[in-house]
């Protein structure tokens, strides 16, 4: 369905002084019973897989465990998956929340963390080859001024919190042209710690669910 879109231009300038281009943002569609039902059907099996997946890990931690590389490998495929598409219901949170307890939660922090960073570079390109589309609102125009601003903080406080923006900051940072290495550097860092904190959280979780 298309939707018309209109000119959000932004007060902010660029660093060489010229006035920004305007964003293309757009109404939000409103969803159809069918769309929805979709949605829901998408929520239930999320939440089924994730489930699945801590109870698989409680129980089987030890032999988990013994996959070593090969798992951490493969927490390093979902990472980019999951960030990049919608093809795996999983969570990444939740698969990192899992590397955590069964390989560490620095060294799974870290290699979810470089997953998520690559699988985010979809967003980034959809921005830098003008086929994003941003819901329009205060919150829209505030954060294009965060990234004109100051792009590397604004994404790394974005990858390192849970929130729903991130995907918006990174269509963001593609249309305003922010450097590439930059955005995979913040995005990569503040994912990680991210990841990291929360693998400790789960091991420690974990470990006190042990008999």
């Amino acid at each position: 369905m298309n939707h018309d879109l209109t000119e959000a231009p932004v007060n902010e300038t660029g660093p060489a002084g010229s006035t920004s281009a305007p964003v293309p943002v757009a109404p939000a569609p409103t969803p159809s019973r069918r769309a929805r039902a979709r949605q829901i059907g998408l929520l239930i099996l999320v939440i089924a897989v994730s489930a699945a997946i801590l109870y698989v890990t409680a129980h089987y931690r030890h032999e988990l465990s013994q996959l070593g590389r090969g798992g951490l490998i493969g927490l390093f495929v979902v990472s980019v998956l999951g960030n990049a598409t919608v093809i795996i219901p999983a969570p990444t949170f939740v698969m990192a929340c899992a590397g955590g307890t069964l390989f560490g939660p620095i060294q799974s922090g870290i290699v979810a963390g470089l997953g998520a960073g690559l699988g985010e570079l979809t967003g980034y390109m959809a921005g830098v080859g003008g086929k994003a589309i941003i819901p329009a609102g205060k919150w829209t125009h505030r954060l294009e001024g965060f990234i004109r601003k100051n792009g590397f903080v604004t994404i790394f406080a974005l990858a390192a919190m849970p929130n729903p923006l991130f995907d918006i900051g990174g269509m963001l940072a593609g249309i305003t042209h922010m450097p590439v290495w930059q955005f995979i550097l913040a995005t990569v860092i503040g994912k990680s710690i991210r990841f990291t904190l929360l693998g400790l959280g789960c091991a420690g979780l974990f470990s006190t669910l042990q008999p």
